[in-house]
């Protein structure tokens, strides 16, 4: 492979074209479906926003009586509404969008030139799904991203700057989805690593944790007095039992391996499987450029353990509690982390690793943009 390939995919350019080109292609092929990616839940998000931009955002929020979720999702769609002057439904896609843009701004700080690789995990046709929703999850992965690198930060750091981000993105993911508060395990996880190391970035990291308890604990209290219940709506209990909680987590992970396209066959699944494995292996037999790049190392400590607690506290509480099946939605939030974080390491430890995935996610990025959004072009 010609280097100059390599060093044309690393420039800013193509990193901007890249984002802007997938976020137009999510919010106009959303309001352009029949459906426009709304379900029931969208429709309490929706409601909700509605209402707080008709009530005015900050009396509306005061005197808001929402409980089924956080309420930070309705919030920042009623933001959005008043800003713009779009309807609720325009305004939770362009919520969605900003987030996503908000994502890759990230990724560009925390890996530079590197950033396309890891941007181009989100043309994945799932994550392209789960962004096209009016749902609270792109909101949750972005918090979720933005906690882990202001972590990282801060130990790494210890600066007050990257605590006070910790706790901003920690509030945020507090009040997308009520399956943030793994971040109070993972902060007590890396308080227990850093003990012995740092007693200051312990007494910085003890100190979000102490004010995110109280934004919880406030949280709580409000829903308590509105509904009876701390999160706010009785879920009932599980009805699937065990084995089938295994069997559907186990088929929505195997479908996360089709990335061109949301399968919805065993048939298509194989044919994208098939053509994916072909690709990986053409690029890993023609590609031997080696990266001369230096990478940043992410912590397992930070990274690992937080995507594995977010994906363990929905996985857990599925199994006791009724709510969606497994699926894509409940499992990308606490999945992504964890490519990122793999991809990061193979990248560090492997020299020719970095240039033959940059190859294969781009010609899967292609493919998936083409399956996902050229049908609402035709």
């Amino acid at each position: 492979m010609n280097p100059r390939i390599l060093f044309l995919l690393q420039h800013p350019l193509v990193y901007v074209v890249y984002a802007l080109a997938l976020a137009s292609g999510i919010f106009y092929t959303a309001l352009q479906s029949d459906f426009s990616f709304i379900t029931p839940d969208s429709g309490y998000y929706l409601d909700e926003a509605s209402r707080l931009s008709q009530a005015g955002v900050i009396s509306g929020t005061l005197n808001s009586g929402f409980t089924y979720w956080p309420i930070g999702y309705p919030l920042l769609i009623a933001v959005i509404m008043n800003v713009f002057y779009v309807s609720a439904l325009t305004a939770s896609k362009l919520v969605n969008v900003f987030f996503l843009l908000g994502i890759f701004s990230l990724l560009r700080v925390m890996f530079k030139q590197q950033a396309l690789l890891y941007a181009l995990l989100f043309s994945h046709s799932l994550l392209i799904v789960l962004f096209r929703y009016t749902w609270s999850e792109p909101g949750f992965i972005f918090f979720e991203l933005l906690a882990f690198f202001a972590a990282q930060q801060l130990v790494t750091f210890h600066t007050g700057k990257a605590m006070f981000l910790l706790f901003l993105s920690g509030a945020g993911l507090l009040m997308m989805r009520y399956s943030g508060i793994f971040i109070f395990p993972w902060l007590l996880w890396i308080i227990i690593q850093q003990w012995k190391y740092n007693k200051a970035v312990v007494v910085k990291l003890c100190i979000v944790l102490c004010l995110l308890l109280c934004v919880e604990v406030a949280y709580g209290l409000r829903n308590l007095a509105l509904s009876g219940l701390w999160f706010g709506f009785k879920r009932g209990e599980d009805t699937n039992g065990i084995w089938l909680n295994l069997f559907f987590l186990s088929r929505a992970m195997t479908q996360q391996l089709s990335f061109m396209l949301h399968a919805k066959t065993t048939e298509v699944w194989l044919v994208a499987v098939l053509i994916q494995t072909t690709l990986i292996g053409l690029v890993w037999k023609m590609v031997q450029v080696k990266n001369e790049l230096s990478f940043r190392l992410l912590h397992s400590n930070v990274w690992l353990s937080g995507s594995l607690l977010s994906l363990a506290v929905v996985a857990g509480l599925r199994f006791f509690i009724h709510f969606d099946d497994f699926n894509y939605r409940l499992l990308l939030p606490g999945l992504l982390p964890v490519a990122i974080y793999g991809l990061n390491q193979l990248t560090a430890k492997y020299p020719l690793f970095y240039a033959r995935t940059l190859l294969v996610l781009t010609a899967f990025a292609l493919l998936s943009l083409g399956c996902n959004f050229y049908p609402y072009f035709n």
